[in-house]
């Protein structure tokens, strides 16, 4: 392998890892945002109103920021009933088949994510709450966890039989 595809797999692979420190960050701020409405709701009757819708945003940004990282650790759902009646040879097989489906759906709907974004931003679309925010900021972190959960499951159906790399 070449020293420049090697250096682009380490940013790859830092750049992933990122999105799911972020993810990690984005629960942390949603359980404290929480705890501190609800102090201010009980102790001082001053509700903040923002934590709630918050708190919806962030589940779908750490749900696809942290996809590819938690693929990558081998830590998905995964119905293994039929894969522990195989011998070795056999399960890796099957195991890569399943990645490479599982990469070609995520793709495609990466594909339709990335597509309804652009939609959204040419209509200036909103979502319907007290504090709205750009749809297309969430179908966009939707088509990119889904596409870079697309290269992780591709990677893992060429690179490893069943653990974690």
């Amino acid at each position: 392998m070449s020293k420049v595809l090697r250096a682009l797999l380490r940013g790859y692979d830092w750049f992933v890892g990122a999105l799911a420190a972020v993810a990690a960050a984005i629960i942390l701020l949603i359980a404290l945002s929480v705890c501190v409405d609800v102090i201010a709701r009980y102790a001082f009757r001053r509700p903040l109103g923002w934590p709630i819708d918050y708190s919806e945003y962030g589940l779908v940004a750490m749900t696809f920021l942290a996809m590819a990282w938690l693929v990558r650790q081998n830590g998905h759902v995964r119905i293994d009933l039929l894969l522990n009646a195989l011998s070795d040879g056999p399960r890796r097989w099957v195991t890569a088949l399943g990645n490479l489906v599982a990469a070609g759906i995520c793709a495609a709907c990466a594909h339709f994510a990335a597509l309804t974004a652009m939609t959204q931003f040419a209509r200036g679309s909103m979502t319907v709450s007290i504090h709205s925010a750009p749809r297309y900021v969430f179908s966009a972190l939707i088509a990119v966890g889904l596409a870079l959960t697309a290269i992780e499951l591709a990677r893992a159906a060429f690179t490893r039989s069943d653990g974690p790399r």
